[in-house]
């Protein structure tokens, strides 16, 4: 296993165990977001919005325990981006890069 610089630990509970599964990798490249995924790992693909929803939450938890903003300031944030960008799946014009 090669083991990169900008790479995260694992959880320390998914190291505890036997029963873990890594489900999803995100990069950014090059300014451009680069995903590694196992697309099958749910037998109902609407676990991944559950999944998506959660990432979100932890990540607002996060910025609010280190004082950046509030949680529900940051989850209305990126619920906004996140409708903003959803149109963009669906007409085919998404760029894949950050704004920042």
């Amino acid at each position: 296993m090669v083991i990169h610089k900008g790479e995260l630990d694992a959880p320390r509970d998914a190291l505890m165990t036997n029963e873990s599964t890594e489900v999803l990798r995100a990069w950014i490249v090059d300014d451009r977001l680069q995903i590694s995924f196992r697309p099958t790992i749910f037998k109902d693909a609407t676990n991944w919005g559950f999944l998506a929803a959660e990432m979100l939450k932890h990540v607002a938890e996060g910025l609010e325990q280190e004082g950046v903003s509030s949680m529900s300031d940051t989850l209305e944030a990126m619920r906004q981006k996140f409708d903003q960008e959803w149109v963009t799946v669906y007409n085919g014009t998404t760029k894949n890069t950050f704004d920042g």
